[in-house]
């Protein structure tokens, strides 16, 4: 629910600081809030929005969800 400065050619951890529906736990608002820990096995589902934009118009960008820090799944838009 912030604007967060991300500089040209960089990969940066993107804040998650504020939730709408989370009743296992999974994701804390101020502690590591970039992570959501499922302590529970099972499917989960993710949906997030993000608007991009830069000074010199419209670029390349990439939204990409790691799993444990290592495992990319990626989306270009």
């Amino acid at each position: 629910n912030t604007t967060q400065s991300v500089s040209t050619a960089t990969n940066t951890i993107v804040a998650l600081n504020s939730e709408v529906f989370d009743t296992g736990g999974f994701h804390d608002n101020v502690t590591n809030n970039s992570r959501l820990t499922c302590s529970t096995a099972g499917k989960y589902l993710l949906i997030g929005g993000s608007s991009m934009s830069n000074a010199t118009g419209f670029g390349d960008h990439q939204l990409s969800i790691l799993i444990n820090a290592t495992t990319r799944w990626s989306v270009r838009v």
